[in-house]
Parts: structure tokens; C-alpha cells; sequence
């Protein structure tokens, strides 16, 4: 008889003082993971275990909603019409900006959490006017985002975001 065969089984249920942290938790991956968006620029993609990055300026629906009620675009109490307000708050900048056929709207992550449950990570929409696919596309022209920025009402630079 082997020594392994004659001790008593371990009980299937770890005691809760000596077990780890848990392995997966979104709060402390959100924090961890580079899910915060940066000023600096990402090497191009094609670079192998370069992620995918986004240059852009993101929306949140805090910022939309406050730009749907400043320019009367629509009622926001259903989420219906509050989704319908948004694309058409995002219409109306990017027909205002004259950059309708250089973006693009994407999903990114914000880098905090999600306010209405902190253990995933928030998003946002971005008005994607560059990624780091190639070269070109890694550089916007100045003129984009200077026009963006006029009609955004801000001077906040864009960032690059991780797709969400």
C-alpha cells in the first residue's frame, strides 16, 4: 500500500483564511490590464504582441446626454429615443467637424470602472480619426483634430484607446 493511498482525503472546500486572492477579479484586472488610454503613440500593430490601439476622442453618455439637451436634439427618457438623441448628437459633430467619411465609432474601454457595477471596466464611444494599423493611420492630419476640437467645445487632446 503507497503512502499517498493511506492518508485521509483533503476536504474539497479550501479554508477561506489560507486560500489566494482570487485569480480572476475585473476590479484588479481593470486597474492592472492597460485598459487607461495615453497620449503616447503605440507601435504599429503588425509588431507581433502589439495590441490594437485607437486614436480618438471618446464620448461618454454623460457628454452626449449634456449635448443632446444644449442642442434640443431629442428626448432622452426611453433608451430607445436616448440612443436615437446620441446618433444623431454624433451625426451633428461630425457633419459640423466635415469629417464624416474619416472616422470612424468604436467602443473603448475609459480606463475606470463601471459606476453602475465596479467590477467591470467602463466604455465609452470614440470618434476614431487614427489607429496604429499603419504609418499613416498612426498620424492624423492637425487639421481633424483642431476641427474636432472646435466643435466638441474642448481642448483635450485625443488619446489612444483599447477597443473595448
Amino acid at each position: 500500500m503507497s503512502r499517498a493511498s493511506a492518508q485521509p482525503k483533503q476536504d474539497a472546500v479550501p479554508d477561506p483564511s489560507s486560500t489566494p486572492a482570487l485569480e480572476y477579479d475585473p476590479v484588479r484586472l481593470a486597474r492592472v490590464h492597460s485598459y487607461r488610454p495615453t497620449t503616447a503613440m503605440p507601435r504599429l500593430h503588425r509588431v507581433k504582441g502589439t495590441p490594437f490601439r485607437v486614436f480618438g476622442f471618446a464620448l461618454t453618455d454623460a457628454w452626449l446626454d449634456d449635448y443632446c439637451r444644449a442642442h434640443d436634439l431629442g428626448p432622452l427618457d426611453t433608451l430607445g429615443r436616448q440612443s436615437n438623441a446620441h446618433l444623431r448628437a454624433i451625426t451633428k459633430v461630425l457633419d459640423e467637424a466635415g469629417v464624416s467619411g474619416r472616422t470612424a465609432l468604436k467602443p473603448v474601454y475609459t480606463g475606470e470602472v463601471r459606476p453602475s457595477d465596479p467590477r467591470w471596466p467602463d466604455y465609452a464611444m470614440c470618434l476614431v480619426i487614427g489607429n496604429n494599423k499603419t504609418e499613416e493611420r498612426r498620424r492624423p492630419p492637425p487639421e481633424v483634430i483642431t476641427r474636432l476640437q472646435a466643435v466638441l467645445g474642448s481642448d483635450a487632446t485625443p488619446m489612444w484607446y483599447k477597443l473595448a
